[in-house]
């Protein structure tokens, strides 16, 4: 079982920075270059065997850079990366999963085209769908030790999350995304991440 250490210091972090939040963060009419970066949480889907689960949660970092289009559409390219997933074998730990993947995505927020806005212009939620190419690696031990496997893959990524913007150019995000994978043994990885944005 994962400590929660990490996940209750991400939410003290967001609720401080929600707190000191200041009242001149732009609205949706904002466009242009923008970068993010944070922590990701994921787990990977692999096929096999019904009792072969990746039961771990694997942790690493995600970074990206896009451009506002317009108040509606923003573009996106993002490299993520996680580790540490174990995979076990009827209760027995064959080894560890990594895998790091690269996206071009769509991102729409619906609000900004709502005539009725029912959130802050600040809080701004988004839907995105991407296209890219990733790894998945397992590394062996324990019974399979000597074992180190990897597998190259087309993704399609599907997911949302939202941004809140504090001010003209800083911003915190959460994101959940699924990256399904055209493989047949690495099938698809999901991910939550959390972090900082800013816009220039």
């Amino acid at each position: 079982m994962q400590s929660n250490g990490p996940t209750a210091l991400l939410v003290a972090l967001a609720a401080t920075l929600l707190i000191a939040g200041s009242a001149t963060a732009q609205s949706y009419d904002h466009t242009g270059p923008y970068v993010r970066g944070g922590l990701a949480f994921g787990f990977t889907n692999l096929d096999g065997p019904a009792n072969a689960l990746d039961t771990g949660t694997n942790v690493g970092f995600n970074l990206a850079g896009g451009f506002r289009v317009s108040p509606a559409v923003a573009l996106e390219a993002e490299l993520f990366y996680v580790t540490g997933g174990d995979v076990e074998l009827a209760g027995a730990k064959l080894g560890e999963t990594s895998v790091v993947g690269f996206t071009i995505d769509v991102k729409g927020y619906p609000m900004a085209v709502l005539a009725k806005k029912s959130l802050p212009d600040n809080l701004q939620p988004y839907a995105r769908f991407g296209i890219g190419g990733g790894s998945g690696e397992l590394e062996g031990s324990g019974i399979a030790a000597g074992i180190k496997g990897s597998e190259g893959a087309f993704l399609a990524r599907f997911g949302g999350g939202v941004d809140y913007l504090m001010n003209e150019h800083w911003g915190v995000f959460i994101d959940g995304s699924y990256y399904a994978s055209n493989k047949d043994i690495v099938i698809g990885t999901g991910v939550i991440s959390f972090g900082t944005i800013y816009r220039f």
